[in-house]
């Protein structure tokens, strides 16, 4: 210990290499933990993200204004069923059902995207056709997908579907009843929310209008590749000064004669290898003129 003291002592620049080593070994620390604290909030972001839609391509999907697609056809069922079933609200005073893109039967109608039933699912109203669908954002929702119909009872009903992206990867589509209708003139509203992956806006620029965020197996490879290469030179330089009493220089790098060897090396290697090929070219052009 008094050894390395009286190096330090000698060495100056022997600390200062030791304290960059360590911040720059805490600065990693700190930018992944950064890193991580983006990502969770650009999943936020995402989340709850305002998606454009410049074009409706179907009653289930649109093209975004970065160029990406929202897509639910994969969410839907055909044969004029719905894809998700008897769905509570909070008041669990009624039953819901939701089919994208086909059109299910509920209250008379072929074409319904939405239903609501009683709980003894005897009375079923039209919450919404396929033929009405459309794309809206919302400046505080994000992006809805909004139906109407008139029911049976001569009541238009109009759903807002709230699509919310699920960058979570579970795979998990989960539909939620918010509330069981708001009554306006006429007009009976009813607000959803659909939770999937499949809400995401695909092809484009990432949620947050940005690519992708966070540290790629590559960057991550790389700095401790770099730390790996600071932690050695300083390790070395310090058992040289501090216990083989080297003095502090070139000379007290690691293994210093083999990296001062290394260009001549290299020179050797690649003279031998321009050798061995020229040598290889000349003797099949001396067979080529043989023959």
């Amino acid at each position: 210990m008094q050894a390395a003291k009286a190096a330090f002592g000698r060495s100056p620049s022997a600390v200062i290499a030791w304290l960059g080593l360590a911040l720059f070994c805490l600065s990693i620390g700190q930018t992944q933990a950064a890193i991580n604290s983006s990502a969770v909030h650009r999943e936020d972001r995402a989340l709850i993200s305002n998606v454009n839609c410049v074009k409706q391509l179907s009653s289930c999907s649109c093209e975004t204004d970065s160029g990406g697609r929202v897509d639910l056809s994969p969410l839907a069922k055909s044969g004029g069923v719905f894809a998700f079933n008897d769905k509570t609200s909070p008041s669990g005073s009624f039953f819901y059902y939701y089919n994208p893109c086909y059109g299910a039967t509920c209250d008379g109608s072929s074409d319904a995207a939405v239903c609501q039933k009683t709980n003894d699912k005897l009375q079923e109203y039209l919450m919404g056709t396929q033929a009405s669908a459309t794309f809206e954002t919302d400046a505080t929702l994000g992006l809805l997908l909004k139906y109407s119909g008139l029911s049976g009872d001569q009541l238009t009903r109009e759903t807002h579907l709230q699509l919310v992206c699920d960058t979570s990867g579970s795979g998990e589509d989960l539909l939620t009843p918010l509330d069981d209708g708001q009554s306006s003139g006429s007009t009976e509203l009813y607000k959803m929310s659909l939770l999937s992956r499949h809400c995401c806006a695909t092809g484009g620029p990432g949620p947050d209008g940005g690519g992708g965020g966070g540290m790629s197996g590559g960057d991550i490879l790389l700095i401790i590749f770099f730390c790996l290469i600071a932690v050695y030179l300083a390790a070395g330089i310090l058992i040289n000064v501090a216990i083989r009493r080297q003095s502090f220089g070139a000379q007290a790098l690691p293994n210093a004669e083999f990296w001062v060897s290394v260009p001549g090396l290299v020179r050797d290697g690649a003279l031998f290898s321009y050798g061995w090929v020229k040598d290889g070219i000349n003797k099949r052009r001396g067979n080529y003129e043989s023959v």
